[in-house]
């Protein structure tokens, strides 16, 4: 069998999800989930009021980018985060090139009476809807991971989402998923106590399928 070569970004893409992975904690879920379902409880009725504004040629249409602003602060939780949230945070932790270029884009348009013009709606409404989407997948694939559900293929939409936009791609295009041996390894001996718990039930789990499957 021909062996893969692996490039040095991958790698490098290897080590940073095994680092981000092995500093989660069901605190910083529990601190996400409930940040984001308190954002949930009011962007429909804001999300409405933002789009009348558009025609309305309201400047409070700008209130976008502070909800942008927010769901951004959301999703650095699980990276530890707490600084000002910025385009050069965004470019230091190693976001998808495009993601960064739809927040760039919406958050640079200086606020301005007289309404909106078309592209800046455009470019504000799809950095809200992605970033709102990004935050949920973001949530979700945490969740499963720390349930022990360590990204059984296929991937799911969230996971898959999660994965492109944090920058790990590369790690899925060469299979370098933290369900090998060595991953799982590093991860149960310096992972984070809830890390540490995922991995053992994920471990339970499949050896119960592999036990399973030997008796058929």
């Amino acid at each position: 069998m021909k062996k893969i070569k692996i490039s040095r970004r991958a790698k490098e893409q290897s080590d940073k999800y095994r680092t981000f992975f092995g500093a989660l904690s069901k605190g910083m879920l529990k601190k996400a989930k409930g940040a984001f379902c308190d954002f949930e409880k009011h962007s429909v009725p804001f999300e409405t009021d933002f789009v009348y504004r558009y025609y309305h040629d309201s400047f409070k249409i700008f209130g976008f980018q502070m909800s942008i602003e927010r769901l951004l602060k959301i999703l650095l939780i699980f990276a530890g985060k707490h600084e000002k949230i910025d385009i050069i945070t965004l470019r230091r932790m190693n976001f998808n090139k495009n993601f960064i270029q739809l927040i760039q884009d919406a958050l640079s348009i200086k606020m301005h009476t007289g309404g909106m013009k078309k592209s800046e709606w455009q470019k504000m409404t799809s950095a809200y809807f992605n970033v709102k989407h990004i935050v949920s997948a973001t949530i979700q694939t945490v969740e499963d991971f720390l349930n022990g559900n360590i990204f059984i293929s296929p991937l799911d939409y969230h996971t898959a989402l999660f994965l492109a936009v944090w920058n790990f791609e590369l790690v899925v295009r060469y299979g370098l998923l933290p369900v090998e041996k060595y991953d799982l390894r590093i991860l149960r001996e310096h992972g984070s106590k809830d890390v540490k718990k995922a991995v053992q039930i994920y471990l339970r789990k499949a050896n119960a399928i592999s036990k399973a499957g030997g008796k058929k």
